[in-house]
This record gives structure tokens, C-alpha cells and sequence, in this order.
């Protein structure tokens, strides 16, 4: 999504510019062109041997449903929130991943350097081999 800068931009060739109407809220439609359906659609109108395209005529015959304009803004909102809300989830887990990480690293220190005997309790020094 592009804000109105007040002059007219490039694009590289395989972009596409939708410009919505007044019946159209932007941040809906980048969640409805994001939707796996509307992705499923385009790929299957793609074509290509090396590198899947689609031309702007095939693009413009996907056919999406829009709800009134209100409703629009009720689901970006929704949706928005969701993703925020999964944002932190994963920011959480990638926290967490990288802090048990951390200390395997330091628990096979630990073991390798002695510090701790990983041995099970039903070993003694004298079950050790030479």
C-alpha cells in the first residue's frame, strides 16, 4: 500500500497499481489480496516455464467479494489486531527459542568441560573406563 504521494511513481514490470474507489477500504483490500483463496486463484491463472506470471487482464478477472464499506473497515481493524496480536506471539517464541538455545550451549559446556557429571547416578568412578 502506497500512500497518495502527489506525483506519479515507477513501478517495476511486475508490479501492479489497483486504485480503489471510494467504495474501497485500502487496508481491506491488501488483507483480500493477501487471502489464500485470492492467491490460489492468481496462481492458477499464471503461466510460465522458468518464472510464473500473470497478466493484467488475467489478474482483473479474479472476481473478489466486497462487503460494504463499513464492514470493511470492521474486518481490517479485526484483522490488524490479529496480527499484532500473532506478532508478539512469535516475537515470544523466537525469544524463548533463542534463550533455550543459549543455554544448550552452555549446558554442553558445562558437560564437556567437566563442571558437571552427566554420568547417570548409578555409575561411581570406578565403572569409569581407563
Amino acid at each position: 500500500m502506497v500512500p497518495d504521494l502527489g506525483a506519479r511513481i515507477v513501478t517495476s514490470v511486475d508490479n501492479v497499481i489497483v486504485r480503489g474507489s471510494a467504495g474501497f477500504n485500502p487496508s481491506f483490500l491488501v488483507f483480500r489480496f493477501t487471502a489464500s483463496d485470492y492467491l490460489h486463484e492468481a496462481s492458477n491463472l499464471a503461466s510460465g516455464a522458468t518464472m510464473q506470471r500473470i497478466s493484467r487482464s488475467e489478474l482483473g478477472r479474479i472476481r473478489i467479494s466486497l462487503p460494504p464499506f463499513n464492514e470493511q473497515i470492521e474486518i481490517a481493524s479485526f484483522l490488524a489486531g490479529e496480527v499484532k496480536r500473532l506478532d508478539a506471539l512469535t516475537a515470544e517464541v523466537e525469544r524463548a527459542v533463542s534463550l533455550l538455545k543459549e543455554r544448550r550451549s552452555a549446558l554442553i559446556a558445562a558437560a564437556v568441560t567437566g563442571k558437571i557429571d552427566v554420568r547417570s547416578p548409578s555409575h561411581t568412578s570406578e565403572d569409569a573406563c581407563p
